[in-house]
């Protein structure tokens, strides 16, 4: 029961702060237009663009949320002792990192499933789509976007202030913008760097949902979107302790 009030409170929390909304909802959209605008090849290969752009960007606007809005709400919230309520009810630190968590996912996800559906219908290819591909890729989005969520926890949980919490998540979102294969394609990488490319989580990410929203299912695809589940919901258990909710007071 007190599980559900704080996801009840949170999901209050997230739907009311307007930085959050303009980030989790609109970015995707402002950015797509950006895209097409800029860098649509306007030939055979348009359809092609669009739908790795859409599907990337979801990816992308899933890194971007949970790691600055999760983390920064986290950090802002702990300088001001509000999660003190949360801390003393009886419930353990893991399920008030779940239940933050759950909060923000279910607005993320349903949006990413309306947002890849809707931006394919508008630009004409929504032909990829069926309601087997929108469950499957629903099912994947919920597995995969677990490890955003914990890299967020843990850049919580060891960025004791906001200034720092978000010099640390611009590194990390640099990271998942260079290395996704959203804005630069592999192909166009020099061989050496490609090794930086292919073994980042944000690259399997990415093509896991490429992948899934193009009608492909398989025990590979399972298995590596299994592991960034698994991985990041062991970053949530190893950073939900009370220095998480509770602010440090400074020595002397």
């Amino acid at each position: 029961m007190v599980f559900f009030y704080i996801f009840r409170l949170e999901t209050k929390s997230f739907i009311t702060n307007l930085t959050a909304l303009f980030w989790t909802f609109f970015y995707p959209i402002m950015m797509l237009i950006f895209l097409i605008f800029l860098f649509d090849p306007r030939n055979e290969n348009s359809i092609d663009f669009y739908f790795s752009s859409v599907v990337g960007l979801t990816m992308l606007t899933i890194a971007s949320m949970s790691i600055f809005g999760v983390a920064q709400t986290i950090c802002d919230l702990r300088t001001h002792n509000a999660f003190l309520s949360y801390v003393i009810a009886p419930v353990s630190y893991f399920e008030i990192s779940m239940a933050i968590i759950i909060s923000r996912m279910v607005l993320i996800i349903v949006f990413s499933v309306l947002f890849i559906t809707s931006s394919l219908l508008i630009l004409d290819t929504s032909y990829k789509l069926n309601i087997e591909i929108l469950l499957l890729g629903f099912f994947y989005l919920i597995l995969t976007s677990m490890f955003c969520f914990g890299l967020a926890i843990i850049v919580a949980r060891y960025c004791r202030n906001s200034q720092t919490m978000l010099a640390i998540a611009n590194i990390i979102y640099i990271y998942a913008l260079m290395s996704s294969n959203v804005f630069i394609p592999l192909s166009a990488l020099p061989s050496w760097s490609k090794v930086f490319i292919i073994t980042s989580p944000f690259y399997n990410f990415n093509n896991i949902l490429l992948s899934v929203f193009s009608g492909e299912n398989s025990l590979y695809l399972l298995t590596i979107s299994s592991s960034l589940f698994l991985f990041g919901l062991f970053l949530v258990w190893f950073a939900s302790d009370r220095y998480l909710f509770i602010p440090v007071g400074r020595t002397r």
